[in-house]
């Protein structure tokens, strides 16, 4: 039995059918990850593709209602996307595959996630620095202002003498 949430998709031929994800169904199956070491699937630049896509709300012509409804323009779909394009007898873009861009914008999630973990492993990296510097230069101050304090409390023959040794062993 077919449970009740299973979609029916139109082919371009007016056939019916129903969308199937069952592993038994499917041959070819490349994964998106990883996708430049099994030949490129989509393109290389996915997420940044995503970005430039413009969703939108609209009504339909015909609708008399007035129905507000969100999603993509086909004919913006087709310049990033054709493979999730549908198009009419004439060639022209009809529809979107949205049942099929779903899986593409998981993986555009995990490519972000994995974008900020990444740098979120360098924030962590660079404030550990951070604060192993500021220990560094507390002490280094502090070493200072001791010597300023010892150098306050010399006289000139004895400054002097230091001068003279330290610009000897220039």
């Amino acid at each position: 039995t077919v449970d009740v949430g299973t979609s029916v998709l139109v082919g371009s031929n007016g056939l019916l059918s129903r969308s199937s994800s069952s592993l038994r169904y499917k041959k070819d199956i490349m994964s998106l990850k990883n996708r430049n070491d099994r030949g490129n699937i989509l393109t290389d630049d996915i997420v940044e593709k995503i970005l430039q896509l413009v969703p939108v709300y609209y009504s339909l012509k015909d609708d008399s209602s007035n129905t507000r409804r969100i999603g993509l323009i086909a004919e913006e779909l087709v310049q990033l996307f054709p493979e999730f394009t549908v198009f009419d007898q004439e060639g022209r873009p009809d529809a979107i595959k949205y049942d099929q861009m779903s899986a593409l914008l998981v993986y555009a999630f995990q490519e972000m996630h994995d974008a900020y973990a990444m740098l979120d492993e360098k924030y962590a990296s660079l404030y550990t620095k951070q604060q192993q510097q500021e220990k560094e230069f507390k002490i280094f101050n502090e070493k200072l202002a001791a010597v300023c304090d010892r150098l306050d409390h010399m006289t000139a023959d004895q400054l002097g003498t230091i001068c003279e040794a330290v610009g000897s062993s220039f």
